[in-house]
């Protein structure tokens, strides 16, 4: 009985950790988080949707067809430190006490490192419920954003700060069609909140506006896992699109707007504030090859259908505002993000090797296709471009019933421009820079 209690114990302090620790930075394209597994992240995600371990469900819920018998479990921990650089340069402008734009140039080539370090959690549960069917629960943090600027830099009339947070939980069902094939589904429930902040039209070194809003959105996932010869899996996955329909309000920090042609400061109403957002759906076929009773061959090709998320507008659905000034009126566009973004790709090749019947090492390469392709597509917060990934991986198994997993990532992105002519109010503030960026992940894991 006590090590039973033991071991519930501890199954639900991982979830627990899965709950707090899911903001996360984006290190996969867009603003999706891959960090999902560290058995994976050992293999640059190379087989992710082919199944080998319970984490191989967030890319095809047909994996948990591998279970054995009675509860197992699987969880990780990535710690994200993320590094990027942006450079404003000349053609920035900014507004200015004598005027309505201007262009001081102590702000210019002045580099600003927006990257934050961050933690990702992800935890995954399967329990076989006969020869044929089995039930499994995944916790992840699918999309995420972290990125912050010190005060009176140069893009922080285009964004101070940004958080996307999300929590999915994802239920799912396998049933085995034949002794070689498998399919799998499930239910997608995700929380998602986003947290933005900037200095619109405010002078330097005044207070931040910003918004803060949230929503639960409902989406599925669905695969197959097939083997067609011994020694050989194929995985297709997908995990469809999630609509949220974020409310919450506007505000500016400490309840004061300030303005140069105002001796005095204005008291703000907060706004309350809508605007739907329709996250992309995926979908990942991945190859599993023994190529020795030791060695293993692995490969991923991914889609991801971020040309969905076109121009987002949130607007305001109460008055509010600072008076004198013209009041905020429901209807009124607060803010608008001009996203016109690609479809993004992804592709991996690693391989696996048991050492000894307690130690597997692996490693993979992948390269991944961003879905923002040119300078005005890109935000001061988010500086996302096209990438190299290189990783290694090991796992140890400590007992028959328990194996540790570590993996360490180094990502390689390419030098990015940013030229948005406005900012996110409409305002006619041009932010134009370089940006130099890099990010080291970090990740263990547990399987029970």
């Amino acid at each position: 009985m006590g090590a039973v209690f033991a071991r519930d114990r501890l199954l639900g302090s991982v979830a627990v950790c899965a709950l707090l620790a899911s903001a996360g930075a984006a290190e996969a394209g867009g603003l999706a988080v891959r960090e999902q597994s560290a058995i994976f992240q050992g293999l640059s995600f190379a087989g992710d949707a082919a199944g080998g371990a319970l984490s191989s469900s967030f890319w095809n819920p047909a994996a948990i067809s591998e279970a054995g018998w009675g509860l197992q479990s699987e969880s990780a921990l990535s710690a994200i430190l993320g590094s990027s650089e942006v450079t404003p340069r000349a053609g920035t402008t900014f507004p200015s006490p004598g005027g309505p734009v201007g262009a001081p140039p102590s702000f210019l080539n002045e580099a600003e490192d927006i990257g934050r370090p961050a933690l990702v959690a992800a935890s995954y549960y399967a329990y076989r419920l006969s020869p044929d069917l089995v039930l499994g629960l995944a916790i992840n943090a699918p999309f995420g954003l972290s990125t912050e600027a010190d005060e009176n830099w140069g893009g922080q009339y285009h964004g101070r700060s940004g958080k996307i947070f999300t929590i999915n939980v994802n239920p799912m069902l396998s049933y085995n069609l034949a002794p070689n094939l498998s399919v799998g589904v499930g239910v997608q429930i995700q929380y998602g909140q986003i947290v933005f902040k900037g200095n619109p039209n405010l002078a330097p070194g005044h207070p931040n506006a910003g918004f803060d809003v949230d929503d639960i959105g409902f989406g599925a996932t669905a695969g197959l896992l097939w083997k067609p010869a011994p020694g050989t899996t194929i995985g297709l996955g997908f995990r469809s699109a999630i609509e949220h329909d974020f409310e919450g309000d506007f505000f500016v920090v400490g309840g004061q707007l300030n303005l140069p042609v105002f001796p005095f400061a204005l008291p703000f109403t907060d706004v309350g504030l809508e605007g739907s957002v329709m996250l992309p759906e995926m979908v990942t076929l991945s190859l599993r090859q023994a190529l020795s009773p030791s060695t293993r061959l692995l490969a991923s090709v991914e889609w991801t259908n971020w040309s969905r998320l076109g121009t987002v507008t949130f607007n305001a659905t109460s008055t509010g505002g600072a008076p004198p000034l013209r009041p905020i009126a429901p209807g009124d566009a607060v803010s608008t993000f001009e996203f016109n973004w690609h479809d993004g790709w992804f592709f991996a090749l690693g391989g696996e090797y048991d050492y000894s019947p307690s130690l597997t090492l692996r490693a993979g390469v992948a390269y991944e296709i961003s879905p923002i392709h040119n300078a005005n597509e890109r935000f001061s917060l988010i500086t996302d471009s096209d990438r190299i990934w290189l990783s290694a991986g090991l796992s140890y198994r400590l007992s028959e019933r328990l194996a540790v997993d570590l993996a360490y990532s180094h990502i390689f992105f390419e030098d990015a421009s940013i030229d948005r002519a406005t900012n996110t109010s409409g305002a006619p503030l041009a932010l134009v820079a370089d940006v130099e960026q890099s990010a080291d992940i970090i990740s263990a894991g547990l399987r029970i």
